[in-house]
């Protein structure tokens, strides 16, 4: 029977419907089942106390630990799989799991597996004998002749054993083992003396003698499997720029304290302690809770005096305590060589340098706070410093105040605050808290300062043997946290007598009682008290709630006012918006100070006439700073409002009759967690505004993830970049610089790369700032210095080709007292002609410092060194510079060759440029060479030194030997 037309309609309409519901499903289930974590199958050796062991018992370690945050990246659910080294390699290969975990670096597998970039940890090494076997001292090898050692370590570990016993001369009978716990049962059976063991536990019945370097490990896939291996990179990238302490904070968790690792002292060590006279030891009388003169005890008393015992206790040392009267003769005594030790000292290597000390480790690290006085009516940005200690150094270096007052200790600044003779003053977060607990420092409050930090540690006079820090810093180690932590509970608050003075702001009240129970014999004098206390009310809270210069509510009441705010309003958005006058001293200095209140108010005004009351507060923090919290519905929104307050703000410099710009720097936090102290939102958008360039005109800027991450890698170059020169991490690449018309090499220039072990490679534009902000800078520059001069030696050693090699110096370098006198002292030392070294300084370092280039590089040239000038160019360019320096190597930046090509005026203006520095004697080095294009132009101009990746990009001593000396 045929179907009819309607009939097969609606047929089809039943199909299609049934088919998009079918196909609907299965792409849902589809969805469905990519959201589902993969299981990642992860092999862990059963050998090492750091790896997971069974759900059942929770017995979570340091690799599952790890596997499981890398798995929040990658939505994986990790499955661990037991098993000896061996096994899990075959099993890898054979697919049976996918990672091996904590593995080391074994070049036999190389073709097997692949390793990840980033080291998961480490692993220690030492060398063990039983604790009752009293026959074996610590660090005496020479004790092993002819005795036992078994070994249970990697291959490395075993090598550097048997190095050490060929150099001293000495036979062991070195036996492997195939298990550690094998190998612990031989010394408990005396089959063998000594244990080579790799473990970040020590075994309880085993006594460490003898550290071995640390063995790093790592993730590994199958060799090939290059989607897995890079979602674990990536991952352990992301991990570690968000918590650069990570692997430090695991590694704590579950080994605890490590102490006896670090704590061994070696037979050198002991001697020199058995031999050492009494060291003289001084520290600060006035510098509480961290140490001080106790009047009462006739003795120095605090923090730093307790630390002092333990390491007494440890080493053995004899240490007599000598009274100095301040903190500026104790710091004098430790320069002229007058005692041995100074207590209390900032972990700077520069301000060590300076008074005559070497540093410990640091102790305590304590962060920097600004203190401020709640009845504050100082209407000028003045500031209180204590006289020659470093936290004055590095608050001075972070922020320039217009006003610095400087006083004998932190006392006297915070009496100057008290009394509003000054602004605000600054202590480390133990001093303020200790001192502010003193009644008479009761309405003093602080507010986190930018992120600087002391670094407590003790400082060794230069006269001592520098094995006494070795031993000081072992002893520090052996200190347990919690037992440091306890000291610091301990001496946190004031507990001891108070003062007179003291005692009347404890008493105030008791005091007040008494007068008025005086004055209450009379109902005249009753009456004037309570008016009196009527007005004094009134006052105090102005004094407290009311900022003095623009009239409206202090940044304390802010603090107040702001979270309440918040928790009113939980469904609103907020953010804070940091606001900062550019250059407000210009104005106080030239119009007055009058006029500077003036704009505050009017800034005051403005804010207030835009914000909503309701839902939204100000206050200016301290000086020309401001904080606004702001309520906002969506990003587009709040970008308006802020542009409207920047568009009502840039007014103000035009009223009235005085005509000048006001320039306003913003950085905006946007409050995401409603529970974050407003301390850390202003302080957010603080740096925030930090991070802007532009201070010609009107900027703001957001914090985002790219602040954090800066701030992080930060820190992490900061605990790790003296460790990394240390170990030789910073290796010197060679660009060379080339004739064009030979296409040999006539020079180079030596430039630093950061190589981390595991060939980790840290770009230069992450650590070079950050260095140069530090003043790290300084100490790479010269290790630079040396290392080509090694080169240069190592060349001339060999019979090679010599050719001239170049480094890079900052302005930090040529301010010190000793430039010039290390780089002559370091070519005698290796008895390099000074010719040979050129010493490059960018052109922004000369114009701007010209006088200090001028004369050292005066004194330089004398010496037969050869001064370039970099980046000619690049922003300052002047031919003025070749009249007043003595300029051998002129370098262009590559600007000059790219504006040369853009047409015949340009090219002429170049041209008449170049001829210039020819006729005053100048060598011209054209830099960033890459195209035969510019090559040819430089060839046009008469030129034949160029520079750039055209030829060869930087290369390592090897690379470059081979290319262009062979």
């Amino acid at each position: 029977m045929p179907i009819s037309r309607r009939t097969g309609t609606s047929i089809k309409r039943l199909f299609l419907t049934v088919l998009g519901v079918f196909i609907f499903q299965a792409l849902s289930v589809g969805a469905a089942a990519g959201d589902l974590p993969l299981n990642i199958r992860v092999g862990y050796l059963t050998t090492e106390r750091s790896t997971h062991i069974s759900p059942e018992n929770k017995e979570y370690g340091y690799n599952y630990d790890f596997l499981q945050e890398i798995a929040q990246y990658n939505n994986w659910e990790p499955e661990f799989i037991p098993g000896p080294e061996k096994d899990l390699v075959d099993w890898l290969l054979e697919g049976k799991i996918d990672i091996i975990s904590h593995i080391y670096y074994n070049e036999d597998l190389n073709a097997s597996v692949d390793y990840s970039v980033r080291e998961s940890g480490s692993c220690r090494v030492g060398l063990y004998v039983l604790k009752d076997d009293e026959r074996l001292a610590n660090d005496d090898l020479s004790s092993f002749n002819g005795r036992r050692i078994g070994m249970f370590a990697p291959k490395r570990q075993i090598q550097i054993l048997e190095k050490l016993a060929a150099d001293i001369r000495i036979s062991p009978a070195l036996i492997k083992f195939n298990t550690r716990a094998e190998l612990i049962e031989a010394m408990n059976k005396r089959s063998v003396e000594g244990a080579l063991i790799s473990g970040n536990s020590i075994p309880p019945e085993l006594r460490l003698i003898r550290i071995f370097p640390e063995e790093p490990f790592y993730f590994a896939v199958a060799e090939g499997n290059s989607e897995l291996l890079s979602k674990i990179d990536s991952a352990m990238e992301n991990i570690l720029l968000m918590d650069p302490s990570f692997r430090s904070d695991l590694f704590k968790k579950h080994y605890g304290e490590t102490s006896a690792w670090e704590s061994i002292l070696t037979l050198k060590e002991r001697e020199f302690i058995e031999r050492s006279p009494v060291l003289e030891v001084s520290y600060d009388p006035q510098w509480q809770p961290f140490e001080y003169y106790d009047a009462e005890k006739k003795q120095m008393a605090g923090i730093n005096a307790e630390i002092l015992k333990l390491v007494e206790k440890f080493t053995g040392l004899k240490m007599k305590i000598s009274h100095s009267p301040s903190w500026e003769e104790a710091l004098r005594r430790m320069r002229d060589g007058e005692i041995d030790m100074l207590t209390g000292v900032n972990r700077s290597f520069i301000w060590g340098a300076k008074n005559n000390f070497r540093l410990t480790k640091a102790f305590i690290n304590a962060p920097i706070v600004m203190v401020m006085n709640r009845r504050g009516g100082n209407r000028e940005e003045k500031i209180a410093l204590p006289r020659n200690y470093f936290l004055s150094e590095a608050v001075e270096s972070f922020h320039k105040f217009d006003d610095i007052v400087y006083l004998a200790s932190q006392e006297e600044c915070l009496d100057a605050l008290v009394n509003n003779e000054v602004t605000a003053t600054f202590a480390n977060s133990y001093v303020a808290n200790y001192l502010i607990s003193l009644p008479r420092y009761s309405n003093l409050y602080t507010i986190n300062y930018g992120g600087l930090n002391e670094q407590v540690a003790f400082g060794i006079s230069k006269k001592c043997d520098p094995i006494l820090v070795s031993i000081i810093n072992k002893a520090l180690n052996s200190i347990p946290e919690e037992t440091i932590n306890a000291i610091l509970i301990e001496h946190s608050y004031s507990r001891g007598k108070l003062s007179f003075i003291d005692l009347i702001y404890e008493h105030y009240v008791d005091l007040a009682k008494g007068v008025t129970a005086i004055l209450v014999l009379t109902v005249i004098a009753l009456t004037l008290v309570n008016i009196s206390k009527s007005q004094d009310k009134k006052k105090l809270k102005k004094l407290l709630y009311q900022d003095g210069v623009t009239g409206f509510k202090s940044y304390s009441r802010f603090l107040m006012d702001a979270p309440e705010i918040i928790k009113k309003h939980p469904d609103t958005n907020f953010a804070i918006l940091f606001i900062d006058i550019v250059e407000f001293k210009f104005i106080n200095g030239t119009f007055g100070y009058d006029e500077g209140d003036t704009v505050l108010k009017n800034v005051a005004l403005v804010l207030e006439r835009i914000i909503d009351p309701s839902k939204e507060t100000f206050a200016r923090i301290t000086a020309d700073h401001f904080a606004v919290l702001l309520s906002y519905a969506k990003f587009r929104s709040i970008d308006i409002r802020i542009k409207i307050i920047f568009g009502e703000l840039e007014k103000l410099g035009s009223r009235g009759n005085k005509k000048y710009n006001i320039i306003f720097n913003g950085g905006i936090y946007l409050i995401e967690d409603h529970g974050i102290s407003l301390d850390i939102a202003v302080d957010n958008a603080g740096f925030a505004k930090n991070g802007i360039t532009q201070k010609h005109k009107n900027a703001y800027a957001y914090y985002d993830r790219k602040i954090l991450s800066r701030i992080n890698r930060e820190k992490e170059i900061e605990t790790s970049m003296r460790e990394a020169l240390r170990k030789g991490e910073f290796i010197p690449y060679f660009q060379p610089k080339v004739d064009c018309y030979t296409g040999k090499a006539v020079g180079a220039e030596a430039l630093v790369r950061w190589i981390k072990p595991g060939g980790e490679v840290i770009s230069p534009n992450i650590f070079i700032p950050y260095f140069e902000k530090s003043g790290f800078i300084t100490k790479i520059d010269m290790y630079m210095f040396g290392e080509t001069c090694r080169t240069l030696r190592k060349w001339m050693d060999e019979g090679r080709e010599i050719l001239p090699l170049s480094c890079n110096f900052s302005y930090l370098d040529i301010s010190g007292n000793n430039f010039t006198k290390y780089l002559k002292i370091m070519s005698e030392r290796h008895n390099v002609p000074p010719d040979l070294l050129e010493l490059e300084l960018t052109e922004s370092v000369a114009v701007q410092h010209v006088d200090l280039v001028k004369s050292h590089g005066k004194e330089l040239s004398d010496h037969g060194f050869r001064l370039s000038i970099d980046d000619f160019g690049s922003g300052y360019s002047s031919l003025s510079l070749l009249q007043i320096l003595k300029i051998d190597v002129l370098k262009l930046d590559r600007d000059f060759s790219q504006r040369g090509l853009l047409g015949k005026l340009p090219h002429d203006l170049v041209e008449g440029l170049v001829k210039a520095f020819k006729q005053n004697s100048v060598q011209i080095v054209f830099e960033g060479i890459e195209t035969e294009e510019q090559l040819n132009f430089v060839k046009s101009l008469g030129c034949s030194i160029v520079q750039g990746y055209y030829y060869s990009k930087p290369l390592p001593l090897d690379e470059f030997e081979k290319k262009y000396l062979s």
